[in-house]
Formats: C-alpha cells, sequence, structure tokens
C-alpha cells in the first residue's frame, strides 16, 4: 500500500478555470507542471483515493507540500505558458527533451541582395528560412557541403548589395575579395558581379526546394540549364552542371519511400526504457520521405499506469513530444500521425494550426498505407533504443564506472576520499621557452568533459624568460582555490553536505520555537551572556543534532533588525564541547540567506575578526549611528575591544564564478612528484581540504599523499577504465593549455599600434588594413579617406593617437 500524502488541497483555493498548476516539494523546487481547461477539477483528481494510481504519481504526491496557480484566459495560453515553463524548470515529473540546446538549424538569410546559408542553433523572427531542428550536428554539417558543392552559393560575411548592370557595393571588408572559394570553384563570386542579383535568387530557391525534398524539381532546372549552356557552347558550365545533376540522381535512389499523395506528414513513434523515451519522427513532404530525426525523452519511473494529469502515459507521453518539439520546429506539416489518442486532441491542433497560421490534423490511423508507415517508424524507434542502449552501456564504462573504480582503488590505497567522484578538476602548464606561461583548469562531471566550466589562467608571478613548473602550478591552484574560502556561502546551502563525516550525529539549523528558548538561555548563561532583554524566539536560530540518543541544541544565532534598513548578527555562539568552524558556518550560512537586506553587520572582538573576514566580511571605518549604542555596550564589557563590520551579499553574488564556486570532489595534477607538492602546499595554506593526485607522463604514475602524509604512487594497468578516464581528462587539460598558449603567441605576434588605441576593435583594425594595406599605409592616409571608412569620431582618435605616439 503506498504511503498516504501528508499535504492536503482542503485548505486551497483552487480556482476553476483555464491556466496551469506547479507541484512544489519542501525545498521549494518544482516537481511537476501541468496545463488544465478547469483547475480546480484537475488538481483535485490528484487527491482522489483510487487504486489505479501509478509508481509515479504516488511517488509524487509524498512529496507535495505547495501548489501554486497561474491562471490565463483560454486554454490555448495555457498551452505556451506550460511549454515555456516546463523548458525553463526541468521538473523532475514532467517528461523532458533531453539535449534540445544541442539542436542545429540551417538557416537561409533571405532578406539580403545575396544570400547567405550558415548553421545556427536558435530560430530568431528576422525574415530568414530555416530547416530543422536537426539532432546530429555531423549530418547537418554533410548536407551543407554537399549543397555547397552543388549550388555555388557565397560562404562569407562580406555585405553585397546589387546596384544593377552588374555593379555591387561591398561593404564589412573583412576579407580580401574574390577569395579561394572562387578560386576552387565552390561560390559564383557576387563579390565582382560575376553573378546577377535575379539569377543568384533562383539558386537560392532550388536550395530551398532542394531542403523541402523537391529534388525532380531541382532536376529539371539543372538539366534545362545544362541543355542551354551546352547550346550556348558554354561547356565549361554545362559541365558544372552536369556534375551537380548526378549529385542530385544520387540522392533521388536513395529516397525509397514515396507516395503519390502530395502530402506533408510527420510520423512519431517511441519506445520506453528504463526511463528514457525514444522516439523516430518520419518527416514525408509531397509524399516523398525526405528526413528521419531521433530525440530522447526522460522522467521519473515510467509504467503503463503512471499518466499524469488524469492521462494515459503513452497519451502523456505524445503530448509531451508535441508541446516540447514543434515549439522548436520551423517546419510543422499538415498533417502528425500518432498511435494514441491525446485527452485534449482539439486543443493540440488548434495551437499547433495557430503556429503555422493554417490548418494541422492530428490523426491516429488503424489501418491503411499510413498505419503500414507509421509500424516503420516504431521499428526504427525501437533500432534506435537497442543501439543507444549499447552506446550507453559502453559510455557507462567510460564514465560512471571508472569514477567509481578511481574512488575505490585510491581509497584502498590511502587515499582519504569521503564523498563520490562526481566533479574532478585537472590543471596543467604550458609554455614555451618560458614564454607566455600559461595554465589550465579542466572540468569533468561524472566522467564526461564540462566544457563550460573550463578555464585558464595568465601566470603573474614568474619573471619574464623565467622557467618554474612548481611555482607556475601552485599559483595556478592559488588563485583558484581562494573561491572556495572567500566564496564560501556557495558551497552549501545549510546543510551538512560540506562537512566531514562525524560520529556525533546529524546537524540540522532551522528556526528557533517558543519550546527552544530554555536551551538558548542556557547556552547563553554558558558563555556569561545576560537573557533578560530576550522576551520571544522572533529572529532567533538554532543548530539541533540528532543521534541515536535524541536531538540537542548545540548552537544559536540570531538576526535583529535594527531598522529597515540595518540587520545585526547577534548571539552567535556555539556549544564549548561541540566548537568547530565547519559547525559555525552552517548557523552563519543560514542567517545571511535569512537576512532580508544585501548589507549584513556585526560586532565583534578582535579575537573573531579573522574568522568574519574569511568568510568575506569587511571591516568598517565608519560605523552606522544605529549600531552606535551597542557598540558602546561591547566596548564597556570588553575593555573598548569592539569592531563593526559588514557583509554584501550582492557584491559576492555579482562576483561568483560558477564553476570557481564548485568544490570538486578529486584535484588531478598533470606532472610528477614535485608539481603535486607545489599544489598541494598551496592548498594547505588556504585551510583547504580536497583530494589531490597526479599523473606522470612517462610512465603513467599515480601519485598521491595518504591521509599518514606518507607518499603514495599506483600504477595502472594500461586497459583499466579508471587510469583511460584519468588519462583522457590530463590530454584534455594539456590540450586547453597548449590552445591558450599558443593563442597569447599568435597574439603577441600580431600585436600593433592599433591594438592600443580605445575604441578600436578587431573588425575596424581589419577594415583599416584591408583599404590601406599596411601601419605606414593608415599613417599616411588622409583624414577624409579615414572618415569614410570608419566614421568621424574613431578616425579622429586614430590620427590624435597616432600623431602622439610619434
Amino acid at each position: 500500500m503506498p504511503k498516504k500524502s501528508k499535504f492536503t488541497i482542503k485548505n486551497i483555493k483552487i480556482p476553476g478555470c483555464p491556466g496551469i498548476y506547479k507541484m512544489i516539494d519542501k525545498e521549494g523546487r518544482v516537481l511537476y507542471i501541468g496545463k488544465a481547461k478547469n483547475l480546480k477539477k484537475r488538481v483535485s483528481s490528484y487527491f482522489r483515493q483510487s487504486k489505479d494510481k501509478g509508481v509515479r504519481i504516488n511517488k509524487m504526491i509524498q512529496q507535495i507540500t505547495d501548489i501554486q496557480f497561474i491562471t490565463v484566459d483560454s486554454e490555448l495560453e495555457a498551452i505556451l505558458l506550460e511549454t515555456n515553463l516546463i523548458k525553463e524548470l526541468r521538473p523532475k515529473y514532467n517528461i523532458l527533451m533531453r539535449d534540445d540546446k544541442n539542436f542545429v538549424y540551417i538557416k537561409i538569410n533571405q532578406n539580403e541582395d545575396f544570400p547567405t546559408l550558415e548553421i545556427v542553433r536558435k530560430v530568431q523572427k528576422d525574415g530568414a528560412k530555416y530547416f530543422g531542428p536537426k539532432t546530429a550536428k555531423w549530418k547537418v554539417e554533410k548536407t551543407f557541403d554537399l549543397l555547397h558543392k552543388i549550388f555555388l552559393f557565397r560562404n562569407c560575411q562580406l555585405g553585397i548589395f546589387w546596384r544593377g548592370d552588374h555593379q555591387i557595393d561591398i561593404t564589412n571588408k573583412v576579407i580580401k575579395y574574390p577569395c579561394l572559394e572562387y578560386h576552387i570553384k565552390r561560390c559564383c563570386a557576387p563579390c565582382i558581379g560575376l553573378i546577377n542579383k535575379e539569377e543568384y535568387k533562383k539558386m537560392i530557391n532550388s536550395i530551398i526546394d532542394f531542403l523541402n525534398g523537391k529534388y525532380e524539381d531541382v532536376l529539371e532546372k539543372l538539366k534545362e540549364d545544362m541543355m542551354q549552356a551546352a547550346a550556348e557552347k558554354k561547356f565549361e558550365i554545362a559541365a558544372k552542371l552536369r556534375d551537380q545533376l548526378l549529385a542530385v540522381q544520387d540522392i533521388m535512389q536513395k529516397q525509397k519511400i514515396s507516395s503519390p499523395d502530395q502530402i506533408n506528414q510527420d510520423l512519431i513513434s517511441f519506445v520506453v526504457k528504463n526511463a528514457k523515451i525514444f522516439f523516430n519522427l518520419f518527416m514525408v513532404r509531397d509524399g516523398k520521405l525526405i528526413n528521419q530525426e531521433n530525440f530522447i525523452f526522460e522522467t521519473t519511473v515510467l509504467t503503463k499506469d503512471s499518466g499524469l494529469g488524469g492521462m494515459t502515459i503513452d497519451a502523456e507521453i505524445y503530448e509531451a513530444f508535441i508541446e516540447q518539439y514543434y515549439v522548436t520546429a520551423a517546419d510543422i506539416p499538415n498533417e502528425i500521425l500518432i498511435s494514441e489518442d491525446l485527452e485534449e486532441k482539439d486543443l493540440m491542433e488548434e495551437w499547433l494550426s495557430n503556429i503555422k497560421n493554417s490548418k494541422v490534423k492530428i490523426t491516429i490511423p488503424q489501418k491503411g498505407k499510413k498505419n503500414k508507415l507509421l509500424e516503420l517508424s516504431q521499428r526504427n524507434a525501437e533500432n534506435f533504443a537497442t543501439q543507444n542502449q549499447a552506446k550507453f552501456e559502453l559510455e557507462k564504462t567510460r564514465t560512471v564506472d571508472a569514477m567509481e573504480f578511481l574512488k575505490n582503488i585510491l581509497t584502498e590505497n590511502g587515499l582519504k576520499i569521503e564523498r563520490s567522484l562526481n566533479r574532478i578538476e585537472c590543471y596543467d602548464i604550458s609554455h614555451l621557452a618560458g614564454t607566455h606561461t600559461v595554465g589550465s583548469m579542466v572540468v569533468f562531471e561524472k566522467g564526461r568533459a564540462k566544457n563550460f566550466d573550463y578555464r585558464h589562467f595568465q601566470l603573474k608571478t614568474l619573471k619574464k624568460g623565467e622557467i618554474d613548473d612548481f611555482k607556475s602550478m601552485a599559483e595556478v591552484l592559488e588563485r583558484r582555490l581562494k573561491y572556495l574560502s572567500n566564496q564560501w556561502l556557495t558551497i552549501s546551502q545549510h546543510s551538512a553536505e560540506a562537512l566531514p563525516q562525524r560520529i556525533d550525529g546529524q546537524y540540522k539549523v532551522r528556526k528557533a520555537k517558543k519550546d527552544d528558548l530554555k536551551d538558548i538561555f542556557k547556552l547563553r548563561k554558558a558563555w556569561g551572556r545576560q537573557n533578560d532583554w530576550i522576551k520571544s524566539p522572533e529572529g532567533f536560530f538554532v543548530l539541533e543534532m540528532e543521534n541515536k540518543t535524541g536531538k540537542k541544541i548545540i548552537g544559536v544565532i540570531a538576526l535583529l533588525e535594527k531598522d529597515k534598513t540595518h540587520f545585526e548578527i547577534t548571539s552567535f555562539l556555539i556549544n564549548k564541547k561541540y566548537k568547530d568552524k565547519s559547525l559555525e558556518d552552517l548557523l552563519l550560512k543560514r542567517i545571511l540567506e535569512e537576512c532580508p537586506q544585501s548589507k549584513v553587520y556585526v560586532l565583534c572582538v578582535e579575537d573573531a575578526k579573522d574568522y568574519y573576514l574569511k568568510k568575506g566580511f569587511e571591516e568598517l571605518n565608519i560605523m552606522p549611528k544605529v549600531f552606535e549604542g551597542g557598540a558602546q555596550i561591547c566596548k564597556k564589557e570588553y575593555n573598548g575591544n569592539c569592531l563593526a563590520l559588514i557583509y554584501d551579499k550582492y557584491k559576492h553574488a555579482k562576483d561568483q564564478d560558477s564553476s570557481f564556486s564548485s568544490k570538486p570532489d578529486l584535484i588531478v595534477i598533470d606532472g610528477g612528484k614535485g608539481q603535486l607538492s607545489s599544489a598541494h602546499h598551496a592548498m594547505k595554506n588556504l585551510n583547504i581540504d580536497i583530494p589531490m593526485i597526479a599523473l606522470a607522463k612517462k610512465e603513467e604514475e599515480i601519485f598521491f599523499l595518504c591521509h599518514s602524509h606518507e607518499n603514495g604512487n599506483l600504477k595502472l594497468s594500461k586497459d583499466s577504465p579508471a587510469l583511460q578516464l584519468l588519462q583522457r581528462i590530463r590530454d584534455e587539460a594539456h590540450r586547453f593549455a597548449i590552445t591558450f598558449n599558443k593563442h597569447k603567441r599568435i597574439k603577441a605576434m600580431t600585436h600593433s599600434v592599433l591594438d592600443e588605441i580605445p575604441g578600436i576593435g578587431q573588425e575596424i583594425k581589419m577594415q583599416l588594413l584591408q583599404n590601406f594595406g599596411s601601419i605606414d599605409g593608415i599613417k599616411k592616409a588622409d583624414f577624409q579617406d579615414l572618415r569614410a571608412i570608419i566614421g568621424e569620431n574613431k578616425a579622429i582618435v586614430l590620427q590624435e593617437y597616432l600623431l602622439a605616439k610619434n
């Protein structure tokens, strides 16, 4: 029997109109987002006693502590709002599209005289024509390359404007033209007037037809143009057209599925395996199957009876796909074929029709050609699931399993690792004979590279030409790890997650209750504090320890509101038996989070100053008047020993780096014992303790410091997944460091006086060099010529700077 939910909707006023509802858990996280024609009916259905509720529904209901509503004027507005919120919040119990950020589109910029084609990741309302989304970028690049061979469209950033009679204007002269593409016969060179605007537009229309699967039209046009070129004895052009013709015929031979009906359809099928949903999408345009795409959606445990919102699970899956796919699709067909009827089919059709601006029908075929094609789509979905499962098993061995094996083998050999290896950071140093020394930091999470979190360092402590890898590594680690020391507030959110395992018990910070006053008074008395001013527990928070003997309050802190803009931390005390900086941190973190103002103040004695400064507090030279009375009492009690400090939450949040503020579970150093020793020393200077190892290239030997402070070393077999994981991480850090070093060297070689001038960026620099050839040419240029290219203001700045330099 499933547990009965403690949450009840009896006291919640649920509107009886269209809108969306959000199921919230005790941490404030959104568990599920749904839409409804009538919110009251839909939400109430979750809490009716029924044996038909599946595992997924019961699991979710157990976690609900609140429900929020947003009402709208119509069901259409509800579906739009639901789609946007699901994409933004990605709730745990919704069925979610995976990797939609990796979608790519082919974009044709139709609002140009000579349109360009490009591969992009987002559809914008800019008048361009888009094709997609496509899930495999390499396939799109292959299609793009084929298009470029068949149709000689331009692939540059030049601004080309047609003025008639083969006259053109060029702007944004970032390259010399005609470029290499023209010379290797991959561009028709509109930049030098070799093709007019109308002919180029015809070519672009042929590309659009090609991407829409209208190959016959393209073939007919190519034949016609080839015959005409041959009749006019333009044999070179005729030969090019013949090659294009053969390429299109080759594609048509591969297109085996077609129908005499000139219809546009999408056929959608799926297979569920291990809480993953594997979709196959067939795109039929003008009766021909022109494309197939595969998608993966994810959610929690799925069973046949686990549909939410009153739907069958298959209907919910289809609805989730339609909402999340077609909101990103550049092309919506007239008909969508699926195998399960939808509860709100009419609403879905209306929503899709609104996006397309013409009628869209959702069909559930039972027999005939449509059903057979849907069955073929189903087989493709099953094949995709099987292939993906095999890839997943291989990837799991290389990543998650390798991380677990690495942790176990390092622990067995004496390295103290208390948490699972989720985040690994690796560091390397690169230089060329002591020049342009740089450091790199790469991040792997769950065994996979997390490129967004990569960082590089320009070394600041080395003298010119100095080679010292040990000193460089120490600097890099010190600069990186100081963020964990200074931005301690981001490491853990008032939980014991960042604390070492303690035998005493579990710890929790909570708001004080009236019943806690006795324990608060007792704790304050033990520290020699007066209690007569405390009338209620308001503003107090307690640190509660729970172990086998029960619960016990071992710490207290209070936030006093002096006035609406000034809040003071006071009564910050820990039971002397449990005096521990990490426990103090739990209380301080919570009080800083609870303070409604950005700035928080504290009055303290000199001995406590260092603790607060390490947490990001700053000493005040001038104390706000509202604290003067308290400061006088403090000085009297401690013989004039009283300081005022301030913590600015806004400043710390603004300066926060999402990667640097994440604590690694293991640090890997590219190098041997020397580099490890330098890095470890830098870490210890910051009072930070993170497991650290070094991987030496020559023998692929792992070095580390045991918890007994003895040197440890380890050799793993070459086929060990753990070693292969470390090698991938180490090689990636090496690549990232070398790339940045090379970038620095190239930048130094291409540095010119133009780089020093305010307002002269890379684009303007390229325009100047394109037009005047060199720095000397720019110096000799007439002011009127400079103004014509870069504008009057920049021309004045440029000439004044060059004159002053001379």
